[in-house]
């Protein structure tokens, strides 16, 4: 179970996303990790809509590896996180 409801999640990003609080506001009145969990929230909800997994993801290994040379081909984390829509949430198996 996640420690943040998933409601709690997106009040967040949508608070972060309107400039009303900064990361720096936001992490100590909640909680959070760092602000790392939050642009990870936030990229989740832009791209998905929503926030949070109810299942786990299985990937062929013909996809693990496409992502794989992907990302050393000239990506950064983040951007085939974006691409092909995965977050660490996701935990792929």
């Amino acid at each position: 179970m996640s420690k943040y409801s998933n409601e709690l999640k997106i009040m967040i990003v949508k608070t972060w996303i309107s400039g009303a609080k900064s990361s720096t506001e936001l992490i100590p009145k909640y909680g959070i990790g760092s602000d790392h969990i939050i642009r990870e929230w936030c990229n989740k909800h832009q791209i998905t809509g929503s926030i949070g997994s109810a299942s786990y993801k299985t990937y062929t290994p013909e996809f693990k590896m496409q992502v794989i040379n992907d990302y050393l081909s000239r990506h950064s984390y983040s951007e085939v996180s974006r691409h092909f829509v995965l977050f660490p949430s996701t935990n792929s198996r």
